[in-house]
């Protein structure tokens, strides 16, 4: 399977949990800091949920996780970023995450 499909899969999968849980969803949000894969929001509360996976253990970094940082922060949003497959956060990617307060849940 493509590795786009794959990870838009996995997109779809996260975005229903989302739903399910009683959030409103935006797909593919684009911001003046880049495209947010998932845009939650309930109440006063609001996420920006980057979807990174990987069947081949890809490494992402602290530059991804300031990344993720900044679109949150453009759209007002709470930074989470999702693991999925083999997807692993770096030593520093872990330090940046704590640093931003980016949440680093695993799927």
């Amino acid at each position: 399977m493509p590795r786009v499909r794959r990870g838009r899969i996995v997109e779809d999968r996260i975005a229903r949990r989302y739903k399910k849980a009683g959030f409103i969803v935006e797909r593919r949000k684009i911001t003046a800091a880049g495209e947010i894969d998932i845009l939650a929001k309930r109440n006063k509360k609001r996420y920006a949920i980057e979807v990174k996976h990987s069947n081949k253990g890809r490494i992402i970094t602290s530059s991804e996780v300031r990344k993720l940082h900044k679109k949150a922060r453009s759209v007002r949003a709470n930074p989470v970023l999702i693991l999925s497959g083999n997807a692993k956060l770096s030593k520093i990617g872990k330090k940046e995450a704590n640093k931003t307060g980016t949440r680093v849940r695993i799927c």
